[in-house]
């Protein structure tokens, strides 16, 4: 997911979390995708330059 110098919530990303029932936390280093539901932890990752990466290649709700 790119972000530029001042970040913002896109369309794809709310498409993203509307789909897959879960909520998205971006902070200044780091993101996490958790289940609404049960507030579980489900993908992990970092920023890295102007990029949030995370290694996992698959998304399992």
């Amino acid at each position: 997911m790119y972000v530029d110098r001042k970040p913002t919530i896109t369309g794809q990303t709310t498409q993203i979390a509307k789909d897959n029932l879960c909520t998205l936390e971006f902070y200044e280093s780091n993101f996490v995708v958790k289940n609404n539901e049960t507030r579980t932890l489900l993908v992990k990752g970092s920023r890295k330059d102007v990029l949030y990466a995370s290694e996992i290649t698959t998304f399992m709700p």
